[in-house]
């Protein structure tokens, strides 16, 4: 039976597989509903170094912190401009999940009921069942889609610059082992 350290290891070649970002095991997205579903239990193992050198992929509605690492806001050098590819590419699969999760529109709004893990994991049992049915997907509202991350950008952007400058050394770090 494999350990963590296996389990880590191969889910973090996983990762690295899908556009050379290493040390990830997985990957979050700031779309507005699920933010605030990031456990707190999670949150403090990363914070207490119980995953080790792992980090976790997310954009830039999340402060890049030693364990969640987002893309540079202003990236000049090539190796920057690299690792935001890499970055974005390694956590592109995740956000089109999300994107396609929106058909069922209670996500897509927000939800507004004290039950939003339930909401949540309902939707996605649903989502599960109509694509074993084969159902079509609705198409994105691409209108949605934009106000949504106008709203998720104005909420950050203010603060993100402070935050970012404070949490960059691993960033750097990952920047220079895609070299």
């Amino acid at each position: 039976m494999p350990n963590m350290d296996d389990e880590m290891r191969n889910k973090s070649l996983e990762f690295y597989n899908i556009a050379r970002f290493s040390r990830c095991i997985g990957a979050l997205d700031c779309t507005y509903p699920y933010k605030d579903l990031f456990p707190v239990e999670l949150s403090s193992k990363f914070e207490n170094g119980y995953f080790g050198k792992y980090v976790l992929v997310g954009d830039r509605g999340y402060g890049n912190k030693r364990y969640l690492i987002t893309p540079l806001g202003n990236p000049v050098l090539p190796e920057e401009q690299l690792f935001n590819e890499s970055q974005i590419g390694t956590r592109n699969p995740v956000e089109r999940t999300f994107g396609i999760w929106k058909r069922f529109l209670i996500l897509a709004y927000g939800i507004r009921l004290k039950l939003k893990k339930v909401v949540v994991t309902a939707t996605a049992v649903l989502h599960i069942i109509a694509r074993m049915l084969n159902e079509e997907m609705p198409p994105i509202n691409k209108a949605l889609n934009e106000a949504m991350q106008y709203v998720n950008d104005v909420e950050i952007e203010n603060i993100r610059d402070n935050i970012d400058a404070t949490n960059n050394g691993v960033r750097y770090q990952l920047i220079h082992e895609l070299l």
